[in-house]
């Protein structure tokens, strides 16, 4: 079920939806957002923002532009006119829940034994082994293959995935 977004780009802050995303001029800055340790790419931070418990960063200012707001998500940011139209900030913010594992071992499974044969290891496994145990951020080339994942399921798909090439 996609998230109730409300885009305030004029007018007073209204917390109408799940996710409140403030557009609102003037721009202080202009940031990438990182969101639960992954960088959303349809949203560009423009400010600090402030609530009950900062959730988002800057990736390079390292402010907060992400914040909870009497329970809703509040995000200091532009999105970008595509992603907006097309429902891509929808799904950047909330993964789903029965996203298909399966999927995402046989693409990780290409990525890794490739790998291991030009290299004869596999830096990408370790990568997602350190992105499932918290230690660092998923690298952009597995972002960009396997999509915004959690942790807990790049912790379910390593497990699948150790069992297939073990």
């Amino acid at each position: 079920m996609s998230p109730r977004v409300l885009v305030i780009r004029d007018g007073g802050l209204r917390l109408e939806g799940e996710v409140v995303i403030d557009a609102r001029p003037p721009y202080d800055f202009y940031d990438a957002v990182i969101l639960e340790g992954r960088e959303l790419r349809s949203l560009v931070a423009v400010g600090e923002a402030r609530g009950d418990a900062a959730v988002g960063w800057g990736k390079y200012t390292g402010r907060p532009v992400a914040a909870l707001l009497n329970g809703v998500l509040y995000i200091r940011a532009v999105p970008l006119t595509l992603y907006q139209e097309a429902g891509y900030l929808e799904r950047e913010l909330f993964v789903e829940e029965g996203a298909d594992v399966k999927k995402l071992v046989e693409k990780l499974k290409r990525i890794v034994l490739e790998e291991r044969r030009r290299y004869k290891k596999s830096s990408s496994l370790l990568a997602l082994q350190k992105f499932a145990d918290g230690a660092a951020p998923l690298p952009s080339y597995l972002a960009d293959a396997l999509g915004p994942i959690t942790r807990d399921i790049a912790a379910k798909v390593l497990e699948m995935l150790y069992g297939e090439i073990y």
